[in-house]
């Protein structure tokens, strides 16, 4: 019997990603994307090193290095896009690529990022904790 695959809706906005479910079991996953902004946008799939615990400190790492497992390129505004992936346990990070502006600073590093967690033994990415301070 085939096993159904899970499926993530994903909204693009300025500058935001929103994600319907960001933890996932192993497996085939489906990529639902809709472009809600007012600008163009991309949307990129990556396994996170072992180190990162997500994908701001990746981000603030300033490494590179990471493969993109899927790209979905440029979604006007209204525009779908629909991909797929096999997910083994890991982290991974939905990223917009996108530069664009007089600053050229990409989408992501203005907050158009997003973690996924795949696998129940992965830790969420951790937060500070407000015992202590």
């Amino acid at each position: 019997m085939p096993v159904t695959p899970q499926v993530v809706d994903i909204s693009m906005d300025e500058f935001d990603l929103t994600l319907d479910k960001a933890v996932l079991d192993p497996g085939r996953v489906v990529f639902e994307v809709h472009n809600d902004g007012d600008i163009d946008h991309e949307l990129t799939l990556v396994a996170l090193p072992d180190w990162a615990q997500g994908v701001q400190e990746w981000l603030d790492a300033g490494r590179h290095g990471v493969i993109p497992i899927y790209s979905l390129v440029d979604r006007e505004p209204g525009q779908r896009g629909v991909f797929a992936a096999n997910l083994g346990a890991g982290r991974y990070a939905l990223l917009c690529v996108m530069q664009d502006g007089p600053d050229e600073v990409p989408h992501h590093r203005q907050g158009m990022n997003a973690d996924i967690r795949v696998g129940p033994q992965i830790p969420p990415p951790s937060t500070p904790s407000a015992e202590g301070s």
